[in-house]
């Protein structure tokens, strides 16, 4: 089983968003995946529950920090595990090693401004400390603004980055809010975004 770990210090960036489309575009391709929700807020659980039943399939668990480390070796039989992290890294150090540890990638999303990035590179930094595959995904980001290209550069600096940035898109949680990803509403300019961010993710953890 390949375990993806969506975390970043800072809120707000879109981690549960991330998440819960990254899941829909796996069992789209038919895999069999589990997500699970270890932010207190429980957004992600939220979201599932209020999946409706004929839509393809995601196994959802729910836990927290203090049995991150339980939950990564109880939880077996999927092909793919997407496991959602709170804000508060910082307090959570020894579940946060766990996780980390066990991850096959994690994936740091951070909007591209100067306080998202300046937290996120401090925590890919870290994240290269343990030496585990590691990539920052932009998302909120304004296309065609020029401070994008010096957000990339800045990120580049310290860590590798998806090559497919996720656009701010005012309908996104109205589309969560139905229980759905994106790439189950037909034609949407946003599915191609995070069909390509699956393929990233897909590629760099071989599966």
């Amino acid at each position: 089983m390949k375990r993806l770990l969506i975390s970043s210090p800072k809120g707000g960036c879109g981690k549960t968003m991330i998440s819960r489309n990254l899941a829909v575009a796996a069992t789209l391709e038919n895999i069999k995946v589990a997500t699970l929700d270890l932010d207190p807020q429980a957004s992600l659980t939220r979201w599932w529950n209020r999946r409706a039943e004929e839509r393809p399939p995601i196994v959802h668990y729910q836990g927290t920090m203090s049995d991150a480390q339980d939950a990564m070796a109880e939880i077996t039989g999927h092909e793919l595990l997407i496991i959602d992290t709170p804000t508060a890294v910082e307090e959570y150090p020894q579940g946060m090693k766990a996780l980390i540890l066990g991850a096959d990638l994690v994936l740091v999303p951070t909007k591209p401004t100067m306080d998202d990035t300046d937290s996120t590179m401090e925590w890919m930094t870290m994240l290269r400390s343990y030496d585990r595959p590691a990539a920052f995904v932009l998302n909120m980001a304004k296309l065609r603004a020029r401070s994008l290209s010096e957000t990339k550069r800045r990120l580049n600096a310290v860590g590798r980055i998806c090559p497919i940035e996720i656009a701010e898109r005012e309908d996104m949680h109205r589309i969560g809010a139905e229980g759905l990803g994106i790439l189950e509403v037909s034609r949407h300019p946003g599915g191609d975004e995070i069909s390509g961010v699956w393929q990233f993710v897909k590629n760099e953890m071989g599966a």
